[in-house]
């Protein structure tokens, strides 16, 4: 009995330490098991858990880089396995570049275009990014967050400009949001843009200047600024003709710079760069289409090759289209080519468009260019009247009917017809037009059999043309005929209507009269007698 108690003493102590040295394990086990990462909630041997969201809604989740206090270097943040990550050397950043064209000088009156380039040099996404000008006010830009490494163009037109101006942009980027931390990093650009000195152009060599043609034209061998290109050291003295069969000598165009229209100018050679660089020239075609209609529209990049180097692996990636197919990965020097990409819009977009390429050596170049397709003023209309000219004089008169359910369409260049049915007064109106020409023709059948008197262009053939601006109203787009009007859609309805009415108050007035002479009570005994006799 003793050896029985004994065996079942040491079995339990047996039990007790192998459920002490597993439990742990299968705790372990089945709590990871049923850890959710992703869900916010710290579980299991989950080391953090963020949750998860995007990008752009600017807070801290699973695997986006950390949220950067004023001042940190190194951060701890979540992967998407929950577990703990650190990231050094923290680079929080922003910058912008302004220009502006004429970016040397501007006539009084004119207006300046601005370009802003924002860039996130750093290794952190940023945030509810904002532009302001403190001439302009708010810019608006195509995107609010940047990830690392990544740039945008924001464009904006001033106002016209009769003085000196200097314009300061500062832009602003945040981090993200951790457990109500964040950051923010700003940076400045400014620009001035000079009024052109009032005696250049004006074609007389005045102190200061180094040339004046007569005009405010860059590329033409004198600047706006009335400066000579670098590499001319011609006199030149616009005033003096030359060609014709003279000599170019002395302070006449010398060295034989005789341009076609007989004036004298530097000439100036393009010198090739030696330096690596690529370019790219991007364009759109409509660059305007109609808000809210789906249009089809071609982007085409055109990459040059300006240095005396061959570049290799050209790639050219568009920040809305992503990866655009080219002809060749390879330039040799001078060289260009074109590539295209066609897409289908509905409103108002701007796109960049950045090249890269590669030396043999392995340096890297690159360049980015933008386009924009902007939306149409489509609120544009063509009407007027359709009569009846009962007395042919062309013109209506009061007591002339208009002609009802008569089609009237306007076609365009493009043959898109858009149209239109009188009303019972003949007005109609064709809305929804863009600038532009367009065809105006009256449904020949509406106004079958009846004589045309007259027409907007007096050729009495049924159609005239007409050319719109943005938001014009047409009203002069008449028509008038002579004959029976046609009775047919809601004409032919309206006559039938009357028709019904007056047979239905003669009946009327036949019930009520023979019932007050006595004829009804007459009638309905003899309809008695010869239901009885039949």
């Amino acid at each position: 009995m003793t050896m029985l108690l004994q065996s079942r003493k040491l079995f339990a102590n047996l039990a007790l330490a192998f459920i002490l040295t597993l439990a742990p394990a299968f705790i372990q086990q089945v709590s990871a098991q049923t850890a959710t990462c992703g869900n916010g909630i710290l579980e299991g041997t989950e080391q953090c858990d963020y949750g998860t969201g995007t990008l752009e809604d600017g807070v801290l989740n699973n695997g986006e880089v950390c949220a950067v206090t004023p001042g940190q270097q190194t951060c701890e943040w979540c992967s998407n396995t929950c577990q703990v990550m650190v990231q050094a050397d923290i680079n929080c950043s922003i910058q912008v570049q302004k220009s502006v064209n004429p970016s040397d000088c501007i006539v009084p009156g004119e207006t300046p275009a601005y370009s802003y380039r924002v860039t996130n040099p750093g290794n952190v996404p940023l945030y509810r990014i904002s532009l302001n000008d403190d001439k302009l006010g708010n810019i608006t830009c195509p995107q609010t967050t940047l990830l690392a490494g990544a740039s945008m163009t924001c464009t904006r037109t001033g106002s016209p400009i009769t003085e000196d101006t200097t314009n300061t942009a500062t832009v602003r980027g945040d981090t993200a949001t951790f457990e109500g931390q964040s950051s923010f990093v700003t940076h400045q650009s400014t620009v001035t843009l000079p009024v052109c000195d009032p005696t250049c152009g004006d074609g007389n060599l005045d102190p200061g200047e180094e040339c004046d043609d007569g005009n405010l034209n860059n590329g033409d061998g004198c600047s706006r600024t009335c400066k000579k290109p670098a590499n001319c050291n011609d006199v030149c003295i616009p005033t003096i003709g030359c060609g014709g069969g003279l000599t170019c000598h002395n302070n006449m165009c010398r060295n034989s710079n005789c341009l076609e229209d007989n004036t004298c100018a530097c000439r100036t050679t393009p010198t090739t760069p030696t330096t690596p660089t690529i370019s790219i020239e991007k364009t759109v075609n409509p660059s305007k289409i109609e808000d809210g209609k789906e249009t089809e529209v071609t982007y085409t990049y055109k990459v040059t090759n300006p240095s005396s180097v061959k570049l290799i692996n050209i790639k050219v990636t568009d920040d809305k289209l992503g990866d655009i197919t080219c002809p060749k990965a390879e330039l040799e020097p001078n060289e260009s080519m074109t590539c295209e990409k066609k897409t289908k819009l509905k409103k108002e977009t701007t796109n960049v468009a950045t090249v890269t390429a590669n030396t043999p050596e392995g340096r890297t170049v690159s360049s980015d260019d933008d386009a924009k397709v902007s939306t149409k003023d489509c609120t544009a209309s063509i009407g007027d009247t359709i009569w009846y000219d009962e007395n042919g004089n062309g013109k209506k008169d009061k007591g002339e009917d208009g002609i009802d359910d008569v089609k009237v369409c306007a076609e365009d260049k493009k043959g898109e017809k858009y149209c239109d049915k009188t009303d019972k007064n003949g007005k109609y109106k064709i809305k929804n037009l863009c600038k532009g020409e367009y065809k105006v023709k009256v449904n020949e059948d509406d106004v079958k059999g009846l004589k045309q008197i007259c027409d907007p262009d007096d050729k009495l053939d049924n159609k005239s043309k007409t050319t719109l601006k943005d938001g014009e109203e047409e009203k002069d787009m008449d028509f008038c005929y002579r004959g029976e009007a046609p009775k047919t859609g809601a004409s032919l309805s309206t006559t039938i209507a009357t028709y019904v009415s007056l047979i239905s108050i003669a009946l009327t007035a036949t019930l009520y009269w023979a019932n007050k002479t006595g004829r009804l009570t007459q009638l309905d005994r003899w309809w008695t007698r010869r239901r009885v006799v039949g």
